[in-house]
């Protein structure tokens, strides 16, 4: 029992949020270098990132209205793409669609940043690393006014601190917010997470204290939820739900607005003037008032929710890819029992979000990890878990905590599986993600971002057919000084009736990875007058699951290339000690039937 109430002490609950908080910022700087910066530098604003934080550059530093100095930031950061989620206006203007919303939430740690850097010396532009220093830091401050609010929350609902810190370990480090937390962290999500979570909270200090500050602070971060994400409204609804009944809710809500008028008229002044920034951000982009941007882009699917492909399907699932989550299906049953009324709350609040999320035209979200909409309700959806959590005995407890920790590891492997490539942005399924599963070595990266070219069998007429017991050999019409390798262990001399046909060569061998550095390959060399070309090229990868053992590849090199447009082929199995082995190779050079 003693152990049990040292790890539900406030101090301890204190420790735990600190040691989280340092994890996060090095996990980020492990990868992006930020306390030992260098020319190469990688950038952490990409992709929707770029068109979250643009505007506050903008308005900051280069106070201009239409991004003109995305030409100068361009030339002096050759590597980033900074401006990758603008598009194209006339002339050298560019046009930002994203709400302004999340350039908010950066807004207080952007200016310190700049700030710091002016008073340093730095290159004061907006994109420089302190800049980028300071969006990693709001992410995190944000991520933890959720994890404190969330603390608060749920213990005034009669909870201790362990069960709760376990769910917010889990949040933060077994699901993808931790990738929006450490690594895209010029996205929406993290702030997203913290501020429903402090809405939550606010809404349950009005119910418990019918106190006006609390009004003020709704209407204040709803307008600041609606203004990052508008759909993200339907967290309002939540507010009804949190009263002990709904008679309850409608007795105060009447009492609200005979005796709370002034805090009613300020809440709403919070989210009008608030909501006003993206009509103001049209008006100057566009030259008419406005408030959505994304005017191309809808809910394609009201009729037909991509529902369960949002959840189970393996291009970017949300259970598949965030399996620490199922630990909500027995919370709900749990809350259920506990509190029916709060019950219906979450599951109304929770249905409508994946119904709407489902009917988005692009439903899986482009370029992300899992379903990162999802994080957005994270903080609901940590309540029904925690209830799961407390009605845990001891040796529940120890189970779940050993299931967090493989879900961390999962999570953190999928981590490093976006950020290396190994896991395709958007384009997964469910034979990609079981062929790389828990895989980090270097063969399986880039492999789904290059189509490995196919033979169909059927159609493969056989001209010429050779077994060799090494990896490399050359397959020449006019041997030269420069064709082939310099040590071929096979010359020959295709049929010249192939001449007009399109180059198809099928390989089959056995092959051992020795590092799992190695990205092992196939490739075919064409040679005109000595000069080398890459013809076609296949990448072995996911057919070598693991190191120092043999295992049978089938490498197909086709090309719509005419073997009469070269002087001489060369095939490569690469091979070494660095890369691995090849045994048994089995080479048919020939041609497609024509229909």
């Amino acid at each position: 029992m003693g152990v049990f109430r040292l790890l539900n002490h406030r101090y301890f609950t204190i420790f735990a949020l600190v040691i989280m908080t340092y994890i996060l910022g090095a996990q980020s700087d492990a990868y992006f270098k930020w306390t030992k910066p260098s020319n190469n530098q990688l950038h952490a604003i990409n992709s929707d990132g770029c068109g979250y934080y643009a505007y506050l550059p903008q308005v900051f530093v280069h106070k201009t209205k239409h991004f003109e100095f995305h030409a100068t930031i361009q030339k002096r950061y050759p590597t980033s793409k900074f401006f990758q989620g603008l598009s194209p206006g006339e002339g050298n203007r560019m046009h930002d669609k994203y709400f302004v919303g999340t350039a908010v939430c950066m807004a207080p740690l952007f200016l310190v940043a700049d700030q710091v850097t002016r008073w340093t010396g730095g290159v004061a532009d907006g994109y420089s690393i302190l800049y980028e220093v300071s969006v990693l830091l709001s992410a995190i401050a944000f991520w933890l006014l959720g994890a404190i609010s969330l603390l608060v929350l749920l213990k005034r609902m009669g909870i201790s601190n362990f069960p709760i810190l376990v769910v917010i370990a889990g949040l933060t480090f077994a699901t993808n917010l931790n990738f929006y937390i450490v690594y895209d962290i010029a996205f929406s999500h993290a702030y997203t997470f913290g501020l429903v979570a402090f809405f939550v909270l606010q809404c349950h200090l009005y119910v418990e204290n019918s106190k006006v500050k609390h009004v003020i602070w709704i209407g204040f971060l709803i307008g600041l939820i609606v203004l990052i994400r508008p759909t993200n409204g339907i967290f309002l609804l939540i507010f009804p739900f949190l009263f002990p009944s709904f008679r309850a809710f409608w007795s105060r809500m009447k009492w609200m607005f005979v005796h709370q008028k002034t805090g009613l008229f300020l809440a709403l002044c919070c989210f009008v003037g608030l909501l006003f920034l993206q009509f103001w951000n049209i008006r100057s982009q566009y030259g008419f008032w406005g408030f959505n941007a994304y005017s191309a882009e809808g809910f394609d699917f009201l009729l037909e929710p991509k529902i369960t492909e949002v959840l189970i399907g393996f291009r970017k699932g949300f259970f598949v890819y965030t399996p620490y989550m199922l630990i909500f299906i027995p919370g709900l049953v749990v809350l259920f029992r506990s509190n029916r009324y709060l019950f219906w709350g979450v599951f109304v609040v929770t249905s409508l979000f994946i119904y709407i999320m489902a009917s988005w035209w692009c439903w899986y979200y482009g370029g992300s990890l899992g379903m990162r909409p999802m994080i957005d309700m994270y903080a609901i959806l940590a309540i029904p878990m925690v209830f799961f959590v407390t009605r845990l005995r001891q040796i529940g407890v120890a189970c779940l905590i050993v299931f967090t920790g493989c879900m961390i590891y999962f999570n953190l492997v999928l981590n490093y599986q976006m950020l290396h490539a190994i896991l395709h942005f958007s384009e997964m399924n469910k034979e990609r993600f079981f062929q790389v599963l828990l895989q980090t070595d270097d063969r399986f990266k880039f492999v789904f971002f290059t189509d490995n070219p196919t033979l169909d069998r059927k159609q493969f007429v056989v001209n010429q057919s050779y077994t060799v017991n090494n990896g490399k050999w050359c397959l020449a019409k006019k041997p030269t000084k420069n064709a082939g390798s310099l040590f071929p262990s096979l010359v020959v001399v295709p049929d010249s009736a192939l001449a007009s046909s399109s180059i198809a060569v099928d390989l089959s061998y056995r092959f051992r990875v020795n590092m799992d550095e190695a990205i092992p390959k196939a490739i075919l060399f064409g040679y005109t007058k000595g000069i080398r070309e890459e013809v076609s090229i296949h990448f072995m990868g996911p057919q070598v699951p693991s190191l120092n053992q043999y295992y049978p590849i089938h490498a197909p090199l086709a090309s719509m290339r005419t073997y009469g447009e070269f002087d001489s082929l060369e095939v490569v199995i690469e091979h070494g000690e660095s890369i691995g082995t090849a045994q048994f190779v089995h080479c048919e050079i020939g041609q497609l039937k024509r229909n």
